[in-house]
């Protein structure tokens, strides 16, 4: 993890943005696009058995997985090597160049994937500059914390930036497999045991956009396998 890209750094003027009680961010802009909105202790797993313990953070406008070193927030150069990581207390898989977090851990995974749509609006830019979706400036928020703050903050939550919408999609690892968890890929994985799966989605009222129910029927579809 010596080879790092630095990604540029804005100074945090305003301190009272923050609260330790809000993990997740949620709303995405120009300004604001780490998942969580403080850098978490974690370890990076490699594919050649490396394990490295830093800082890190989601990038989710760019996937990218950051972390902290110093005062500079920095992006893992060599991500093709990356297996997984945990992030607080949350896991991740990189999977073809792409973050999926993990939701469930049986035996068929459940996975979840966000994708920026980066089409849809023209986010404000840093101190109010503009600046077009399509090539969303590399700029990030950063407070290296003492104190009462107790750790690295990130995203900067300014009202009047427009958001970067965030495409959600559920996916599940089978036996290394991925697909989407939805009724013709499930179907055609498990074509054998379409009228048991069917009936099956049909009594407990599935929804396929939901990821609890996707949870409940993965556990089903496990004893397929």
């Amino acid at each position: 993890m010596k080879n790092v890209i630095i990604i540029s750094l804005i100074s945090l003027i305003s301190l009272n943005l923050f609260s330790q009680e809000n993990i997740y961010n949620n709303k995405f802009t120009d300004n604001s696009m780490f998942l969580f909105n403080s850098f978490e202790d974690g370890e990076a797993y490699f594919n050649d058995g490396g394990i490295s313990k830093a800082k890190f953070n989601y990038n989710v406008v760019y996937e990218e997985i950051c972390f902290v070193k110093g005062s500079q927030i920095l992006t893992i150069s060599n991500s093709s090597t990356l297996d997984s990581i945990r992030i607080g207390n949350a896991s991740f898989l990189q999977i073809n160049k792409k973050v999926y977090e993990i939701i469930s851990f049986d035996k068929i995974k459940v996975l979840l994937y966000r994708k920026p749509n980066l089409s849809s609006s023209k986010p404000s830019g840093a101190y109010g500059t503009s600046s077009t979706t399509a090539s969303v400036s590399k700029k990030t928020s950063f407070y290296t914390g003492r104190g009462i703050w107790g750790g690295e903050h990130c995203n900067i939550h300014n009202e009047s930036d427009t958001g970067i919408p965030i495409l959600k999609k559920i996916y599940l690892l089978i036996n290394n497999e991925l697909i989407l968890a939805s009724k013709s890929q499930i179907n055609k994985r498990f074509k054998d045991h379409k009228t048991e799966i069917k009936s099956f989605v049909l009594d407990n009222s599935i929804n396929f956009q939901n990821t609890k129910d996707i949870i409940e029927l993965t556990k089903y579809l496990g004893k397929f396998i």
